[in-house]
Order: structure tokens, then sequence, then C-alpha cells
């Protein structure tokens, strides 16, 4: 039987689809991002309305796949400047994955 860990791993896989301009279908990307726990999480949707959210995808990406360019800041910002609705697309992929795991655990 497989055990739950109190202490979650510090990242996770999040595949994301990104919309692509003259597709017929979104290509799939999975990043690797930061865990929260539940204050941690709280704390970041509050101050999202506080900050860039370029800025707040910076703060949890921490790599990727997928990809045709090795991760690093200047590539996850050209990845947001270059698909804008990549950005809510990644939050809402966070949220939801956060909460998936929150009903789970």
């Amino acid at each position: 039987m497989k055990k739950l860990k109190l202490n979650p791993n510090p990242t996770f896989l999040l595949p994301v689809a990104v919309p692509v301009p003259g597709e017929a279908a979104p290509t799939e990307i999975k990043l690797v991002v930061k865990y929260r726990n539940l204050d941690e999480l709280q704390v970041f949707a509050t101050e999202l309305s506080e900050k860039p959210l370029d800025q707040a995808i910076n703060e949890i990406v921490t790599d990727w796949e997928g990809v045709d360019e090795d991760f690093s800041a200047d590539a996850l910002a050209k990845l947001l400047k270059n698909y804008p609705s990549v950005n809510s697309v990644i939050l809402e992929a966070y949220f939801l994955e956060s909460h998936k795991a929150r009903r789970k655990n």
C-alpha cells in the first residue's frame, strides 16, 4: 500500500495545453512548478492582483519539458510574450492541480 507523504515533494510536473495561433489543437508542454501548501497558496493567490502575471509565473516555474529551448528566465519570458494566453492557462492549471492535490490528500 502506498503511503501518503506528509511533506510533499517541493516541485511537481504540471501539464499545460498552450493555445497556438493557427493550430487546430493546443500544444502540450510540461512545467516543473513549485509546490505550495495551503497557507502559501492563499498568499500567492492574494498577491496575484498586486503583481504582473509574468512575475507570478516566474515564482512558480522552475523547468520545463516539450519546449524547443532549454529553460531559463529569458526563455520563459519569451514563451509568455509570444503566447499571451499562456499566462492565464498556466495559472489556471496550477491552481486546479493544487486543489486536486489537496482533495486527494
